[in-house]
């Protein structure tokens, strides 16, 4: 729990460094003094706006809202007064036709007030739903003044101030949300590309439709969709937070100095075989999250010792994948010097998808090792396995000097285009290919200088520690080991 704390601490103080470091940016700082910039000369243009026009006092405000329920209960009056009118009209035409006379087809002409009335509505709605312009603004509180002037009222000193105050209210809306969206293109910049990822994954669950004015897109995938992908962003925090602490205590451990002297030893081993050292090495250990999985906890390592900056580190493997599964599952290790590059035997023999098959026979490597470390116990049949160092070449018997040339003829001479020669290889690869005894020898050799190196530079010590920190024997899912 202590680590897991001490995990968060870190990670909350090197995503500050990594947003400081993205903040002083060159490019960054540079889009923030544009940004400030443009924000200025908004603001000053508001400030600009604001001065051209009148400052409207609550008594005015109070008088402007008087004068409209005014202007709207006289426009009402005249065009009830129209209607009724033009309804005795329309009885006196009908009365007209019954009696056989013919109706004079006059209309009572529209008023003023009403054209007026009418165009005022028209413009309103014309600002209303186009682009809301001063212009189209001026123009509604024209028609508005018109209105009054049509009905013969007092005229309003306070009209032309109606129609100044939409605007500058616009004008400052408008370089208020300017201003807004500029500092959230500027907070946006400077995530990390991670929080970025998670932040528009948050988005995405829970916008599901946008609706304005004009327009209304439903964007809902679905309970199941948004189901998944809460279940996706979920997995993945987790799963970092996990990769996290590991690499914390890879770090308190020291376990790139100590992996890169098994590689070390691992050649010193070759060269008493006078085999020339050609490999790679790496460790896996639990995953504390799921038991039935293997995580890369280290980079691969040269025969040099010195990691090869590989991609890799921090992958999961399940249990049942490769030699490494094989090696945990049993709790023994596991070499072969001449593994079969056939998909499909990789596929029913090494526990290997279709897709795992084609990525290992496209990397043509030949020589896997896998050397189990296990807790120290009195009783070395009872003792729990810790890790499981990892190790493989691309020549036939890498780690083994006496048969490489047997096997490396052997090989060649059943493994050829022939489909039957092909399917002979695969089962020679299991079984004939060296004699139990042999194989038996050369993984107690490769053992034993392994895992006395792993006791001499206290990697074991270190994988137990890490074992009871994380508690990778009660892995999260329940699973057993």
């Amino acid at each position: 729990m202590r680590a897991i704390v001490l995990c968060h601490i870190r990670q909350v103080g090197a995503r500050l460094k990594r947003i400081s470091a993205i903040l002083l940016h060159p490019r960054v700082r540079l889009f923030a003094c544009l940004s400030g910039g443009l924000a200025l000369v908004l603001v000053a243009d508001t400030w600009l706006v604001q001065q051209a026009y009148p400052t409207v006092t609550s008594e005015q405000r109070h008088a402007l809202g008087t004068a409209a329920e005014t202007i709207h209960e006289a426009v009402w009056d005249a065009q009830e007064t129209q209607r009724r009118a033009r309804a005795l009209a329309h009885a006196a035409d009908g009365l007209a036709v019954a009696s056989g006379a013919t109706p004079k087809g006059q209309q009572p002409p529209e008023s003023a007030s009403e054209r007026a009335h009418d165009e005022f509505v028209r413009r309103l709605d014309d600002w209303r739903t186009a682009e809301p312009t001063d212009d189209r603004l001026h123009a509604a509180a024209n028609s508005l003044q018109r209105v009054v002037r049509s009905l013969d009222a007092q005229n309003l000193p306070f009209l032309e101030t109606l129609a100044a105050e939409p605007g500058r209210l616009y004008q400052g809306l408008g370089s208020t949300t300017t201003i807004l969206l500029v500092l959230l293109l500027a907070i946006v910049a400077s995530l990390p590309d991670r929080s970025l990822g998670e932040f528009f994954a948050r988005v995405g669950q829970k916008l599901t439709a946008i609706k304005t004015p004009w327009v209304s897109l439903d964007l809902g995938e679905g309970d199941v969709q948004r189901s998944r992908l809460a279940i996706q962003v979920s997995l993945r925090n987790e799963v970092n937070l996990a990769m996290a602490s590991y690499a914390d205590l890879a770090r308190q451990h020291d376990l790139t100095r100590k992996v890169g002297q098994l590689a070390q030893r691992l050649r010193r081993q070759m060269d008493e075989d006078q085999r020339p050292a050609s490999f790679r090495l790496t460790l896996h250990v639990p995953f504390f999250v799921s038991g039935n999985q293997l995580v890369q906890v280290t980079d691969y390592f040269g025969p040099d010792g010195k990691e090869l900056r590989l991609p890799g580190v921090y992958r999961l493997f399940s249990t049942r994948f490769g030699i490494i599964g094989r090696a945990w599952r049993s709790r023994k290790s596991e070499y072969d010097p001449a593994v079969p590059t056939l998909e499909e035997e990789l596929v029913r023999s090494w526990g290997m998808t279709a897709d795992e098959a084609a990525d290992a026979r496209s990397q043509a490597r030949k020589t896997f090792l896998a050397v189990v470390l296990k807790e120290p116990d009195p009783q070395p049949e009872r003792a729990r396995p810790l890790a499981v160092i990892y190790a493989d070449a691309a020549g036939l018997a890498a780690f083994d000097a006496e048969r490489e040339s047997t096997l490396s003829q052997d090989f060649l001479a059943l493994a050829g285009p022939n489909e039957d020669r092909a399917r002979r290889a695969s089962d020679w690869g299991h079984s004939q290919k060296l004699n139990e005894r042999a194989v038996t020898d050369r993984i107690e050799a490769l053992e034993s200088a392994l895992v006395s190196q792993a006791t001499q530079n206290q990697l074991i010590e270190s994988l137990v520690a890490m074992s009871k920190e994380l508690r990778w024997f009660d892995p999260l899912d329940g699973a057993s080991r």
